[in-house]
């Protein structure tokens, strides 16, 4: 029988016109949910196959690793220094930038407990540094920055060995900005409050990294070979470092803009230019990696990268470069 709709009641029209979307409506569900079922699998697929490279990335890189994790020259060092720093350590907190995994015990930074910046170099890279001044009787030594004095530990450790001094000097923009990034005007106004509550004997208000490092020093016996000054590179550099003919500077403070290239030309004056090494850290940054040529330009020096987890590079002038090398051997990042 043929029915004419518009000769049917309405709701019978209507509920005819439901009845026949039925079968429609369930073929589209049908479709949608194969489509995302195929779209599922299609993710996991991809998801597996990233997976599956990240597990190889992670095997080669523990695979390139055994080799130094096992060297006699880092198991030394370890057993020589780290049981030293170990009290130092036990005060602070160990970090890493977000999603960040550390590859062994060594491979942390640290940070004061109550602040949030600034970092400190890794443990390997502070075994790195002592080994560098060791092995190359380095005596003289400036670092610019403090932050809260952990290089400064291992870098004392090493010079005091070698019956040698080190400077070390801050700001403490970032502690009080707790940021990486500040201006000239800001570093300096900071730099001269901390001098006159230095001078005027108000040790409480000192920077917490300053105070910590100082505590520091004296706890690890180097209040006679650490020399911690306040102020700003490059305008304090040349009224602290006064006659200081340095053989070693770890170029360690502002990474942006023109600063590390500014704290290259303010101790430049103060290298010995017969020997002498210059370290930069965090090189991934892009202004420190170009401070790191223009310091190889002035010094006449050779770049050497050591590939810990903030990349430390030394340019070096007349130094024997197998202290360098053998360096190279005993971090866990095995990888060019």
């Amino acid at each position: 029988m043929v029915y004419i709709f518009s000769d049917l009641p309405k709701h019978d029209a209507e509920g005819m016109f439901a009845a026949g979307a039925y079968p429609f409506i369930i073929l589209a569900l049908c479709l949608i949910a194969g489509l995302a079922i195929r779209t599922a699998k299609r993710q996991h697929r991809e998801l597996m196959k990233v997976r599956g490279r990240v597990e190889h990335l992670n095997f080669e890189l523990v695979k390139m690793a055994h080799l130094a994790l096992n060297h006699p020259r880092r198991k030394a060092l370890i057993d020589e220094v780290i049981p030293v720093m170990q009290p130092v350590q036990d005060q602070l907190e160990r970090v890493l930038f977000p999603n960040h995994e550390a590859l062994d015990n060594l491979d942390w930074m640290h940070k004061l407990k109550h602040r949030k910046f600034p970092y400190s170099i890794t443990d390997e890279e502070g075994l790195i540094l002592y080994d560098l001044v060791t092995r190359l009787g380095l005596k003289r030594g400036y670092e610019i920055a403090t932050a809260f004095g952990y290089s400064s530990f291992y870098l004392g450790l090493a010079f005091k060995k070698n019956g040698g001094q080190l400077v070390s000097l801050d700001a403490y923009v970032e502690e009080s900005q707790e940021h990486f990034v500040y201006d000239e005007a800001t570093a300096q106004r900071h730099a001269e409050i901390h001098i006159a509550a230095r001078d005027a004997g108000k040790t409480e208000n000192l920077p917490d990294g300053l105070q910590f490092a100082l505590a520091g020093a004296s706890q690890l016996g180097l209040k006679e070979t650490i020399r911690y000054e306040i102020g700003f590179s490059p305008m304090s550099v040349p009224s602290v470092l006064k006659d200081e003919m340095l053989d070693f500077a770890f170029i360690d403070g502002g990474h942006f803009g023109e600063a590390p290239r500014a704290d290259v030309d303010a101790v430049l004056p103060f290298m010995n230019s017969s020997r002498c090494i210059m370290v930069f850290h965090d090189t991934h940054c892009e202004a420190v990696a170009k401070a790191v040529f223009h310091a190889a330009e002035k010094l006449g020096g050779e770049i050497h990268s050591i590939n810990t987890r903030n990349r430390l590079v030394v340019v070096s002038r007349n130094i024997d470069l197998r202290a360098i090398e053998e360096c190279r051997h005993i971090i866990v990042r095995q990888y060019k």
